[in-house]
């Protein structure tokens, strides 16, 4: 996993601890520090990630603090899972050694809202030390310690121009768009989220799988395909990449037969690092249980109506019903997330 990371060196890696643990709090610490060791051997800053009652129940934190520093654990504790816009350090977790908090789980304005973290000692600059500029594009250049071809095919993008955006190109909807061509307003589930280009008439994009125009300015690249990649001879060429067509948000996702894999629910099983990854529900689904857990309604690890309106919230949607229909804005939603390699709740 570490040979295949596309970000910098030196930039962070967190170990994700929040499911698994044994009863043994030195055998789990054993193990994290294990972890930690490889991310740091790989050229990377190790940090440690969980929730601060699993952590206080598994985790001597403190030895953690010990090896690595203080700044290398990052706690997440609530005031509350409701909105929230800025950070109420009345609730800063009670905590040893906490040199990141993770606040909130429904941050911001976006009514679909993300996780909201304090860095308090400026760990996640590690690996990002150079400076930002202004290009012509109007894009904001950063300087990294090192480079990879994911770093060097988001600076193509980078320096794209949005009136040459062209088919097959990976685009993002801004968070300040509102209508999309036609005058309808813009889901908030969509925004933020990535999109291929299927088709472009004049200024309008039509972006692949939610099968809606857009205006290109109302977009950011996020990728053209190509990548620059220097020569024996000093000189630099742009060549193509492949791309992933990725998960079809086409918001169909079957969970009412534990016999049938879907790619869905393995994209799930994958985002919540799940032990088993078959792509099937089970009845209960421990998948279902993190989620809830998420939601923040009772763990009983069944798709049923109070978790699916929690869902419908969390997806942005005005008026739910705690049905997930075929085709509707909720699983598109989470189709959405797992192509841009995010947790949907």
């Amino acid at each position: 996993m570490l040979s295949k990371m596309q970000t910098p060196k030196n930039s962070i890696v967190a170990v994700d601890y929040e499911s698994g643990a044994t009863s043994d709090k030195e055998a789990n610490t054993a193990n994290i520090e294990l972890a930690m060791s490889m991310i740091k051997a790989a050229g990377y800053t190790p940090m440690f990630y969980s929730y601060k009652p699993y952590a206080n129940l598994y985790v001597n934190t403190n030895e953690l603090a010990s090896t690595y520093g203080d700044q290398y654990v990052w706690i997440a504790s609530y005031k509350t899972t409701s909105r929230q816009l800025t950070a109420d350090f009345n609730y800063f977790p009670s905590f040893p050694n906490v040199g990141m908090w993770q606040f909130a789980d429904n941050y911001g304005t976006n009514s679909s809202g993300v996780d909201g973290d304090i860095d308090i000692t400026g760990v996640t600059g590690n690996g990002y030390n150079g400076t930002t500029t202004a290009s012509n594009t109007g894009a904001t250049t950063v300087k990294t310690d090192s480079t990879t071809t994911a770093i060097k095919a988001g600076q193509v993008a980078n320096n794209t121009p949005k009136s040459d955006i062209k088919v097959g190109y990976v685009v993002k909807v801004n968070y300040s768009a509102t209508k999309w061509s036609n005058g309808a307003t813009i889901p908030s589930w969509v925004k933020g989220n990535s999109y291929t280009v299927q088709q472009i008439s004049g200024s309008k994009i039509l972006l692949s799988g939610i099968l809606s125009w857009i205006d290109k300015s109302n977009a950011e690249i996020l990728s053209t395909g190509k990548v620059v990649v220097s020569t024996t001879s000093g000189t630099t060429t742009t060549v193509g990449t492949s791309k992933s067509s990725g998960l079809t948000v086409d918001g169909v996702w079957i969970t009412n037969n534990p016999y049938v894999s879907t790619e869905t629910t393995l994209g799930l099983q994958k985002i919540y690092d799940m032990k088993y990854q078959d792509g099937k529900i089970s009845k209960p689904s421990a998948l279902i249980k993190v989620i809830q857990k998420h939601l923040g309604v009772t763990q009983d690890g069944k798709l049923g109506p109070i978790t699916i309106n929690a869902m419908e919230k969390k997806a942005g949607l005005k008026h739910t019903d705690g049905v997930l229909t075929r085709g509707g804005f909720t699983v598109k939603y989470i189709q959405t997330c797992i192509n841009k390699g995010i947790k949907p709740f």
